[in-house]
């Protein structure tokens, strides 16, 4: 594919839904945007393939992802949570310190790759996690390089399989900017550290 992709739903309840398990966008590179809605479903999340460009859009309530292959994340805000899911990595197209993610819960799991770009070079996957509790599940088969821009973050679990961890926070001058751990939270590198 060449060239990108704009799905805009204006208004103050349209959403961007899957109705089969066939559909698919394929675009180098996709913008997918519901004001009003969100952005697939937990059981139905909207397939696509970018092909190594980048991924963009907006929901007021949930967005939800499945990238067949590798996902470089552009900006992507939601009410709720964002959901991605990659055959390969997840990563910061951009590379220059923005955020790429802000939701109230961020669950991000690539099958085959690292989440952010670990290494002599680490490029994090910057994120915003408004929401309070648990709110950052991360699951990779390489590195995980993640680093919360604003407001701090509670982990869920974080799990490296065959990579390290790496999750950091601004230290700025407002309270509250903390890498925070619950009882239940799970930060696991299986075969790194």
């Amino acid at each position: 594919p060449f060239g990108s992709t704009l799905i805009d739903i204006a208004g103050t309840s349209g959403s961007i839904l899957a109705t089969t398990s066939q559909a698919e966008i394929i675009s180098d590179a996709l913008t997918l945007n519901a004001a009003g809605g969100q952005v697939g479903t937990n059981g139905s999340p909207i397939d696509t393939e970018t092909g190594n460009n980048s991924l963009s859009g907006t929901a007021l309530a949930d967005f939800h992802v499945s990238e067949t292959g590798n996902l470089d994340v552009d900006t992507i805000t939601a009410g709720g949570l964002v959901d991605l899911d990659a055959t390969g990595w997840i990563r910061d197209s951009r590379g220059d310190g923005a955020i790429n993610i802000t939701a109230t819960t961020i669950q991000l799991f690539s099958q085959n790759g690292s989440i952010g770009e670990g290494g002599g070079t680490p490029d994090a996957l910057e994120i915003n996690v408004t929401g309070s509790g648990q709110a950052l599940f991360v699951n990779a088969q390489s590195d995980i390089v993640i680093t919360d821009l604003t407001s701090g973050v509670v982990i869920g679990t974080v799990t490296s399989n065959a990579g390290d961890i790496t999750v950091t926070a601004t230290d700025g001058i407002n309270p509250g900017e903390d890498i925070e751990l619950t009882a239940s939270s799970i930060v696991r590198a299986v075969a790194g550290s």
